[in-house]
Formats: structure tokens, sequence, C-alpha cells
């Protein structure tokens, strides 16, 4: 991955052959060990990655959002948990910027900087002299097993308004709960801690303005998320449809009287998934230009902007699944072995569809603004 200079002024990540290889020759391991394996984050900060985001005064790149997309997708169509782990931290670092200029330097001045969250479970922060007391456990930390800093929503107990805190990865302690079928790379383990005293200036808010300006801080973090993930489904799922157009010349299924080549019903299924996917990643690519060109020349996104990315995340992801499960079920009974090359691109998307930002009912909620209720904001809108 090579930085380069683009027309916005920031710098665009290129994924390179050497990289890109290095993450694939590094599936086994990382399915194998459920993280990433030292060589291969090495190289990922070397590129800059979990850095993409942050503005180029910070020490980051600063890459303009639809260049960032494109380079997920195509990461994930290497490995899905490499790209879900870059995503975590390139997006969730950009929360540092709502912490006071010498802690944000201070933080992005290590090369090797990551950061990692989760959601809240149960969180309690008290106010000391020093800056907050926290005790809390929190879930689904992806990447926290590279990275240097923990953060996390806590609830401050005298007012139950929410707060963030960093702290070093050192201070956690980890369950390993992460026994899944897919993604399994990315490591997402519970964290907890116990009467840690944060510094004040590691305890922010992100219901305030943030310290440094950037478009990309003026776009909601759920929602930059909603796209982000978005485009990682649709890498995983053109994995999915290149791997079983190659299957397809090929494969004769038994008892089957034509080569799946041969055979119209398979025709006819593969034109409409592939015409799926290549209308879903329309329908992304125009949503996020759009707003994106928008948000250089507003404080912050309107509500038909929020609902406009909510809906395209929700839709976009949905469909790559979609588009895997028909992937799926061409290929057959070839697709159920360990070793065959959809089996693991098929178990991560079965974890990625489970994800919060897959639900359905942000459809209903997006239809509810359409016909003029309201815009319900929330930590995903």
């Amino acid at each position: 991955m090579q930085a380069g200079r683009n027309d916005s002024g920031g710098e665009t990540m290129q994924l390179d052959a050497e990289l890109l290889n290095t993450v694939r020759g590094s599936a086994d391991v990382i399915d194998r060990e459920r993280a990433l394996p030292g060589h291969l984050v090495d190289a990922l900060h070397d590129a800059g990655a979990f850095r993409a985001l942050i503005p180029r005064a910070c020490g980051g790149l600063e890459t303009p959002l639809p260049d960032y997309l494109d380079t997920v997708r195509e990461l994930a169509m290497a490995d899905a948990s490499t790209a879900w782990c870059v995503n975590q931290g390139a997006v969730i670092g950009t929360t540092t910027l709502w912490l006071p200029l010498d802690a944000i330097h201070e933080l992005w001045a290590n090369p090797r900087q990551c950061v990692a969250n989760g959601p809240p479970l149960e969180t309690r922060l008290e106010a000391t002299a020093a800056g907050g007391r926290v005790t809390g456990r929190w879930g689904f930390s992806s990447g926290c097993r590279h990275a240097l800093t923990m953060t996390g929503a806590v609830r401050r107990a005298d007012d139950g308004a929410w707060r963030v805190v960093f702290f070093p990865v050192a201070r956690a302690a980890f369950e390993d709960d992460w026994h899944t079928a897919g993604l399994r790379g990315t490591g997402s383990l519970r964290f907890s801690v116990n009467e840690l005293v944060v510094p004040e200036r590691f305890v922010t808010n992100l219901a305030a303005r943030p310290t440094v300006d950037s478009p990309l801080i003026r776009l909601a973090t759920g929602l930059v998320f909603a796209v982000t993930f978005a485009s990682l489904a649709l890498g995983v799922a053109r994995r999915g449809l290149d791997i079983t157009l190659e299957l397809a010349s090929e494969k004769k299924p038994i008892y089957a009287r034509d080569a799946l080549r041969e055979d119209p019903t398979v025709h006819d299924r593969l034109g409409r998934l592939e015409a799926r996917w290549r209308a879903a990643q329309a329908y992304l690519r125009e949503d996020v230009h759009a707003v994106w060109e928008a948000i250089h020349h507003q404080d912050a996104m309107s509500e038909a902007q929020r609902a406009r990315w909510r809906l395209a995340g929700t839709h976009v992801l949905r469909e790559a699944v979609d588009a895997m499960r028909g992937a799926y079920e061409i290929c057959g009974s070839t697709a159920i072995y360990a070793g065959d090359p959809l089996h693991r691109p098929w178990q991560d998307m079965q974890v990625i569809a489970q994800h919060v930002q897959a639900r359905a009912q942000y459809y209903a909620f997006s239809g509810r603004y359409l016909t003029g209720h309201p815009y319900e904001y929330g930590p995903l809108s």
C-alpha cells in the first residue's frame, strides 16, 4: 500500500501487489490464531492503514472517504478479517480528534498507534480531581490484539451523560469469548477495567465540537461505519462471486444433466447476482460521493443526509449478504468443505450479516423519516 496525492489534497491509499499478497498469504494464520500476525500488522502500519482518516496535521493520511471505501472493498476481497480490523481502527481512531490537541499529538506520534473499542455493556464514570475513575465492560473489541489504545463510551455517575475515555491497552483485562465461525481474525474480545483512573485530557464528549476540524469529522461516526462496512461487505461478496464464476467454468454437479457453465438456470442466477452487486456498488458510491462533496461546505450532516447514509449502508450491506448467499447456493456441496476457496468468505459473511449495521429495522427507520416523521437520532444514526 502506497500513498499518493489526490485532487482533494489528501493522500490516497493504494493497495500494492506486495501487501495484498501478504494479506492472502497470511489467511490461514489469521484464521487459526484469531488475530492478524505481527508481520502483517507491521506492513499495515507502514502503509498508514490505521491512520488513513486522521488529518495530516495530526500525523495521518487524511484519505478522502470515497477513496478509502474503494481501498476497504479491495482489501476485503483479499481477507475480510484484515479489512475489518483496518476499518475498525481507522474509523474509531478519528474519535481521538475530540481530545485536547496535546493528547491527540501524543497518541498519533507513535507510528504503531492503533485504537480499538467496543459497545458498552456496563459502565460507570465517577469524577475525580485528576479526571475520572472508570469501571466498565465492553464487547466486540475488533483489533484489540494489535491495538495500543482502548476507548469506550461510559456513563457519568452523577447525571448519566455519556463520555468517552481512552487508556493504554495494558490497563484493560480481556475475556477471550471470540469463538466464531467467521471473521475469526478480528479477535473481537470483551474487555473491562475496574476503578481505572483516567486523566482528564483523555476523557471527552463526542457530542461537543471536535478539537480538530476536517470534512470527515463533520460526518456522524456511526454512519461512517455504516457506509464503510457496506463497502467491506461488497468486497467479500465480490470475492464470492469471482470464485463462483471460476467454479462454474469447470464443475458438473452430480446427477445434473449439464455442467454449470451450460446450465441456463445458473446463467440466469449469475446474471441477476452480478446485476445486484453492481447496482449496490453504484448506489453506495453515488450516495457517499454526494454527501462527501456537500460536507466540505457544511458544519455537520443534515438529517436528510443522515437518513440517506443510514438507508444506503443498510441496503448495500444486505445486498452483499444476499449476493454471497446466491453464490454459495450455486456452488453446491463443493463449498461446504473447509478447504474450498468459498468456505471462508461464506463464513465471514455470515458474521457480517449479524452485525448491528445490517439490521432490517433500518428500512423502517428510513421509511418513517421519508414519510415526514421526525428524524430519530441514535448511536448509529
